[in-house]
């Protein structure tokens, strides 16, 4: 991809550098390659404006306002408190509704053996 710039080269190198791409600069030419992967920008939501937004994605969505607020409120994705908010990331909800088993605890426990209750007790 090829982008023109009215610039000084030195200035387009330290806007590049601020976003964490390193550029070469030869015959007047930049070359951009990325240093680091750029993080990108947490979308944090509420259970009621990810509906919104899953609403808007998806008029004929089946999720409900409730079944998110229910992910929310079981903490089935990962939640962050400010105050009485709890607020999650909206990338990691939808990819909580595409893979729920990626997100199911591991059973610590072995199913169908009895196991013993209360301890050893001298009685």
């Amino acid at each position: 991809m090829e982008i023109k710039i009215s610039a000084e080269p030195s200035e387009v190198a330290a806007l590049f550098a601020k976003l964490g791409i390193s550029v070469n600069v030869s015959d007047g030419e930049l070359i951009a390659s990325p240093d680091a992967p750029i993080e990108r920008t947490r979308r944090m939501k509420t259970s009621k404006r990810a509906y919104e937004a899953i609403k808007e994605m998806d008029p004929n969505t089946q999720i409900t306002e409730s079944t998110i607020y229910r992910i929310y409120k079981q903490r089935m994705i990962p939640i962050v408190e400010s105050g009485r908010k709890k607020l999650a990331d909206f990338d990691v909800l939808l990819d909580y509704l595409s893979n729920p088993d990626k997100y199911r605890p591991k059973e610590t426990h072995e199913t169908g053996k009895i196991r013993k209750i209360g301890g050893d007790r001298n009685v």
